[in-house]
Protein backbone atom coordinates (compact mmCIF):
# COMPACT_ATOMS: atom_id res chain seq x y z
CA UNK A 1 0.00 0.00 0.00
CA UNK A 2 2.44 2.17 1.01
CA UNK A 3 5.00 1.29 -2.25
CA UNK A 4 2.17 1.90 -4.73
CA UNK A 5 1.17 5.59 -2.91
CA UNK A 6 4.83 5.95 -3.01
CA UNK A 7 5.31 5.48 -6.88
CA UNK A 8 1.82 7.72 -7.41
CA UNK A 9 3.66 10.84 -5.68
CA UNK A 10 6.57 10.03 -7.88
CA UNK A 11 4.89 9.87 -11.06
CA UNK A 12 2.36 12.85 -10.42
CA UNK A 13 5.41 14.99 -9.37
CA UNK A 14 7.55 13.74 -12.52
CA UNK A 15 4.46 14.54 -14.53
CA UNK A 16 3.31 17.89 -12.98
CA UNK A 17 6.05 20.04 -14.32
CA UNK A 18 6.46 18.49 -17.89
CA UNK A 19 2.91 19.71 -18.55
CA UNK A 20 3.68 23.07 -17.54
CA UNK A 21 6.27 23.49 -19.27
CA UNK A 22 4.45 23.28 -22.70
CA UNK A 23 3.96 26.05 -24.71
CA UNK A 24 0.33 27.20 -25.24
CA UNK A 25 -1.17 24.73 -27.92
CA UNK A 26 0.67 22.09 -27.28
CA UNK A 27 0.66 18.33 -26.52
CA UNK A 28 3.01 15.89 -25.48
CA UNK A 29 2.52 12.40 -25.42
CA UNK A 30 1.10 9.97 -27.30
CA UNK A 31 -2.47 7.50 -28.38
CA UNK A 32 -1.55 3.56 -29.29
CA UNK A 33 -4.40 2.60 -31.45
CA UNK A 34 -4.45 -0.90 -32.23
CA UNK A 35 -0.85 -1.28 -31.35
CA UNK A 36 0.11 1.86 -33.70
CA UNK A 37 1.52 4.61 -31.52
CA UNK A 38 0.82 8.28 -32.51
CA UNK A 39 2.29 11.12 -31.04
CA UNK A 40 0.27 13.87 -30.39
CA UNK A 41 1.52 17.08 -30.34
CA UNK A 42 -1.27 20.22 -31.04
CA UNK A 43 -3.89 20.95 -28.15
CA UNK A 44 -7.10 23.35 -28.68
CA UNK A 45 -10.10 23.91 -26.28
CA UNK A 46 -13.65 24.75 -27.82
CA UNK A 47 -16.99 25.16 -26.21
CA UNK A 48 -19.84 23.38 -27.45
CA UNK A 49 -23.44 22.59 -26.14
CA UNK A 50 -24.01 20.92 -23.55
CA UNK A 51 -25.48 17.53 -23.38
CA UNK A 52 -27.93 17.13 -20.94
CA UNK A 53 -28.35 20.65 -20.33
CA UNK A 54 -29.08 23.58 -23.07
CA UNK A 55 -28.06 26.44 -20.86
CA UNK A 56 -24.69 24.94 -19.92
CA UNK A 57 -21.74 25.20 -22.22
CA UNK A 58 -18.98 22.00 -22.26
CA UNK A 59 -15.38 22.61 -22.58
CA UNK A 60 -14.07 20.40 -25.64
CA UNK A 61 -10.01 19.70 -26.12
CA UNK A 62 -9.35 18.55 -29.37
CA UNK A 63 -5.81 17.12 -29.54
CA UNK A 64 -4.04 15.87 -32.95
CA UNK A 65 -0.56 14.44 -34.62
CA UNK A 66 -0.97 17.48 -36.53
CA UNK A 67 -2.54 21.21 -36.78
CA UNK A 68 -6.03 21.46 -37.79
CA UNK A 69 -5.29 23.93 -40.44
CA UNK A 70 -8.48 25.41 -41.82
CA UNK A 71 -10.97 22.60 -39.56
CA UNK A 72 -12.54 24.11 -36.96
CA UNK A 73 -11.95 21.74 -33.62
CA UNK A 74 -16.03 22.00 -33.28
CA UNK A 75 -16.90 20.39 -36.29
CA UNK A 76 -16.63 16.87 -35.32
CA UNK A 77 -17.55 15.69 -39.36
CA UNK A 78 -14.69 17.24 -40.81
CA UNK A 79 -12.30 16.24 -38.50
CA UNK A 80 -13.66 12.09 -38.56
CA UNK A 81 -13.62 12.45 -42.90
CA UNK A 82 -10.05 13.90 -42.63
CA UNK A 83 -9.20 11.18 -39.77
CA UNK A 84 -10.59 8.29 -41.60
CA UNK A 85 -8.69 9.59 -44.97
CA UNK A 86 -5.61 9.25 -42.58
CA UNK A 87 -4.52 13.07 -42.65
CA UNK A 88 -5.00 13.30 -39.02
CA UNK A 89 -5.63 11.76 -35.74
CA UNK A 90 -7.88 13.22 -33.38
CA UNK A 91 -8.72 13.05 -29.62
CA UNK A 92 -11.03 15.16 -28.14
CA UNK A 93 -12.21 15.13 -24.70
CA UNK A 94 -15.79 16.63 -23.70
CA UNK A 95 -15.31 18.12 -20.38
CA UNK A 96 -18.67 19.75 -18.30
CA UNK A 97 -16.77 21.23 -15.18
CA UNK A 98 -14.32 19.31 -14.09
CA UNK A 99 -15.65 16.45 -15.25
CA UNK A 100 -14.77 14.20 -18.24
CA UNK A 101 -17.59 13.22 -19.83
CA UNK A 102 -15.95 11.43 -22.72
CA UNK A 103 -13.46 10.96 -24.95
CA UNK A 104 -13.68 10.70 -28.77
CA UNK A 105 -11.14 9.26 -30.94
CA UNK A 106 -11.06 9.35 -35.07
CA UNK A 107 -8.27 7.38 -36.78
CA UNK A 108 -8.17 6.15 -40.04
CA UNK A 109 -8.65 2.43 -39.10
CA UNK A 110 -11.92 3.18 -37.13
CA UNK A 111 -15.25 3.23 -38.37
CA UNK A 112 -16.78 6.60 -37.51
CA UNK A 113 -16.15 8.60 -34.35
CA UNK A 114 -15.51 6.28 -31.32
CA UNK A 115 -16.71 7.44 -27.96
CA UNK A 116 -15.22 6.08 -24.81
CA UNK A 117 -16.14 6.54 -21.31
CA UNK A 118 -14.96 9.43 -19.20
CA UNK A 119 -14.44 7.19 -16.62
CA UNK A 120 -11.76 5.09 -17.82
CA UNK A 121 -9.30 7.63 -18.05
CA UNK A 122 -7.55 9.11 -15.20
CA UNK A 123 -7.63 12.92 -16.32
CA UNK A 124 -6.26 15.68 -14.75
CA UNK A 125 -8.65 18.71 -15.40
CA UNK A 126 -7.36 21.66 -16.99
CA UNK A 127 -5.80 24.64 -14.88
CA UNK A 128 -4.95 27.64 -17.38
CA UNK A 129 -5.80 25.39 -20.58
CA UNK A 130 -2.81 22.80 -19.16
CA UNK A 131 -4.08 19.21 -17.89
CA UNK A 132 -3.21 15.39 -18.54
CA UNK A 133 -4.98 12.48 -20.06
CA UNK A 134 -4.30 8.44 -19.39
CA UNK A 135 -5.83 5.45 -20.69
CA UNK A 136 -4.50 1.86 -19.62
CA UNK A 137 -4.68 -0.69 -22.51
CA UNK A 138 -8.57 -1.13 -23.13
CA UNK A 139 -10.16 -2.83 -25.16
CA UNK A 140 -13.18 -1.61 -27.06
CA UNK A 141 -15.72 -2.60 -29.96
CA UNK A 142 -12.86 -4.99 -31.79
CA UNK A 143 -10.15 -2.16 -31.11
CA UNK A 144 -7.24 -1.12 -28.81
CA UNK A 145 -6.63 2.05 -27.06
CA UNK A 146 -4.01 3.38 -24.58
CA UNK A 147 -3.13 6.87 -24.03
CA UNK A 148 -0.29 8.66 -21.82
CA UNK A 149 -0.47 13.38 -22.62
CA UNK A 150 -0.23 16.25 -21.46
CA UNK A 151 -1.45 19.36 -22.82
CA UNK A 152 -2.12 23.03 -23.30
CA UNK A 153 -4.46 24.23 -25.04
CA UNK A 154 -5.50 27.71 -26.10
CA UNK A 155 -8.54 28.86 -27.13
CA UNK A 156 -10.49 28.63 -30.83
CA UNK A 157 -10.73 31.60 -31.61
CA UNK A 158 -13.21 31.43 -35.08
CA UNK A 159 -11.40 34.03 -37.74
CA UNK A 160 -13.61 37.14 -38.37
CA UNK A 161 -15.71 36.63 -41.27
CA UNK A 162 -13.85 37.47 -44.58
CA UNK A 163 -15.04 41.07 -45.79
CA UNK A 164 -16.02 41.37 -49.77
CA UNK A 165 -13.53 43.32 -51.65
CA UNK A 166 -14.76 46.78 -52.01
CA UNK A 167 -16.47 48.03 -55.63
CA UNK A 168 -14.41 49.91 -57.65
CA UNK A 169 -15.90 53.01 -57.63
CA UNK A 170 -18.36 54.23 -60.86
CA UNK A 171 -17.16 56.03 -63.46
CA UNK A 172 -18.51 59.55 -63.89
CA UNK A 173 -21.42 59.70 -66.12
CA UNK A 174 -20.71 61.46 -69.31
CA UNK A 175 -23.28 64.08 -70.40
Amino acid sequence: MIRSSVLAVALASSIAPAAFALDAGKANGFAVIDGVAIPLAFAVDTRKENLFDAKKRDVVVVLTDKPLGATRPDNEVDLSLRARRGELVVVALRIDGDTLVNVTVSYKGLNGLVVLPGPWFQYGPPKAGVGSLRLARREFDGHSYEMDVTFAATRYVAPPPATPPAAAPAAPERP
